[in-house]
């Protein structure tokens, strides 16, 4: 379940986004799951595994 959405270009959270939310490269999504459920998320979303603080 994605909870927030940051955008690159801003640093406040978009809450509970909508479908029709489109990413950009630099967004960066709060999300809630199991580990396996982000772990395939990573996976498919290509994660860079870089992590700034909020």
């Amino acid at each position: 379940m994605v909870l927030a959405i940051r955008k690159k270009s801003k640093k406040d959270l978009l809450l509970n986004p909508g479908f029709e939310q489109k990413l950009e490269t630099g967004d960066a999504m709060i999300v809630l799951g199991k580990e396996e459920q982000i772990n395939y998320l990573r996976e498919n979303a290509d994660d860079c595994g870089e992590r700034d603080p909020i």
